[in-house]
């Protein structure tokens, strides 16, 4: 397995002089995975790094990364398995062959079509842990200021709040279910790029909910738009934004809803396919999952969905677009998840 640190091609042996702490010989970087047994190198997660935070230019959730590992892990089992296929193809053909013109030597092919069927079709790949604790362990040696972590966030002065809100209008508001899709956004910038506030159900950030939902009623042309998960608590959204006197009750604002819906469940499928192979909590599948996490999505689909549903006032798409009796109320649906109607 490469070092990610120097680049320098490090067996088994030489990398796990400590088996507690195996590191590089060259540059004594410390190396997280074991192929051998994770089936996973430490260049596969760098990777999967590389394209949540989009070349180090988009920060992420650490759930991010979690499903990037996981679909790239299944790419592997599949191409294993694709394989597989084919030299058990190729060993039937020769035996056929054989049978019908009596060619023996075509047995030797056989044979070795068959070994490598075994070797590459045989579950190989089922990880020795679980990927979550392989990625609390590359976390703490491969820190990254693109990771966000959870971290409190800075109060904002009320004198900065009421300077920024003096001249601002806003004709959008972004709601999300969990502060930490808040922190994404904020953290990419959403809100500044698309003139749109985030703010997340549980009245986060505190210290500029109150002044922002008091101006933001204001506005009679504004639209508030929902992003969630498809849980429980994500399908109840709706109706807590629009009973809570803290948030519009006893008002007649839009509401379009942005998150994962039970019409979505195809496309998530498609995303991230449960395997065998994999756990049904690790991947996805069985009672574990039947509930979605947004960050299923990556990171740069999720921004562009967001953006499009708040330029074109329509939700992610789903298999078919909809306007939906959901708590007394009309919340918009939308038509098939990365279609040709321009999503992500």
């Amino acid at each position: 397995m490469k070092c990610i640190q120097c680049d320098r091609d490090v067996n088994r042996k030489d990398r796990t002089l400590d088996p507690h702490n195996p590191r590089c010989p060259n540059c004594s970087h410390t190396f997280v995975t074991e192929p051998t047994e994770d089936h996973v190198t430490d260049r596969m997660v760098l990777n999967a790094v590389g394209a949540v935070s989009h070349g180090g230019v988009s920060f992420y959730l650490r759930r991010h990364l979690y499903y990037e590992v996981l679909r790239r892990h299944l790419w592997r089992i599949r191409r294993s398995r694709r394989w597989a296929l084919l030299f058990f193809a190729l060993a039937v053909a020769a035996v056929i062959v054989h049978l019908i013109w009596d060619m023996p030597a075509l047995l030797f092919f056989a044979l070795v079509f068959g070994v490598l069927t075994v070797v590459k079709g045989v579950d190989r790949f089922r990880v020795s842990r679980p990927v979550e604790t392989m990625l609390d362990r590359w976390v703490e040696v491969n820190p990254d200021e693109k990771l966000l972590t959870g971290a409190p966030r800075p109060s904002v002065k009320e004198s900065d709040t009421e300077s920024e809100l003096g001249a601002a209008s806003f004709d959008h508001l972004l709601i999300c279910d969990r502060n930490e899709y808040v922190d994404f956004l904020l953290a990419n910038l959403f809100h500044f790029h698309f003139s749109c506030p985030v703010l997340g159900i549980s009245k986060y950030p505190q210290d500029v909910f109150p002044d922002m939902v008091a101006r933001l009623k204001t506005n009679p042309n504004l639209r508030v738009f929902l992003v969630h998960d498809l849980t429980p608590d994500g399908l109840d959204l709706a109706r807590k934004v629009k009973q809570d006197p803290q948030w519009f009750g006893d008002t007649d604002v839009e509401i379009i809803d942005l998150g994962l819906l039970p019409e979505h469940r195809p496309m998530v499928d498609k995303l991230l396919a449960p395997l065998s192979d994999i756990t049904a909590q690790e991947a996805g599948g069985g009672k574990e999952r039947q509930w979605t996490e947004l960050t299923v999505v990556s990171p740069d689909n999720l921004i562009s969905l967001c953006a499009a549903g708040l330029r074109e006032g329509r939700p992610f798409p789903t298999p078919k677009r909809s306007v939906r009796r959901r708590n007394g109320m009309n919340v918009y649906v939308g038509d098939s998840f990365g279609g040709g109607d321009g999503y992500g």
